[in-house]
């Protein structure tokens, strides 16, 4: 079995040092604004002008979620004692030379933190 605590997936945004979590609660915050299923999350990404919305939405969620869990896993931690970001920020941030490495980022970070499938375990189960 792998071990369970989410570490996030690290990225540099402005002149802050952030990691990007990917939960149920972002999928379904995704899901709810933008009114799609998070498995259409390539297509919104291919479309030109829902694009940078939906980045700049999933960096804000993501980072978030992130010092969130931090706070309440370890309050003690430089990542609990961030400030949370605004998509308004995210927005500001982004730009062409940064744009597609924090879309993989954010890929990375989705594919991640995903719940592992059974044969995945390391122990399964015999057949006998």
């Amino acid at each position: 079995m792998s071990d369970m605590k989410p570490k996030g997936n690290a990225i540099k945004l402005g002149n802050r040092d952030c990691r990007l979590l990917f939960t149920i609660n972002v999928m379904d915050s995704f899901q709810d604004k933008f009114d799609v299923s998070i498995s259409e999350i390539d297509t919104k990404l291919k479309d030109f002008k829902a694009r940078f919305k939906v980045l700049r939405f999933l960096l804000a969620e993501m980072i978030n979620e992130y010092i969130l869990y931090s706070q309440d896993m370890n309050p003690d931690s430089e990542d609990a004692k961030q400030t949370p970001v605004t998509e308004r920020w995210v927005g500001t941030m982004l730009n062409a030379q940064n744009l597609g490495g924090l879309q993989s980022a954010i890929l990375t970070a989705m594919a991640g933190d995903m719940p592992q499938g059974d044969d995945d375990d390391p122990n399964p189960e015999s057949g006998q």
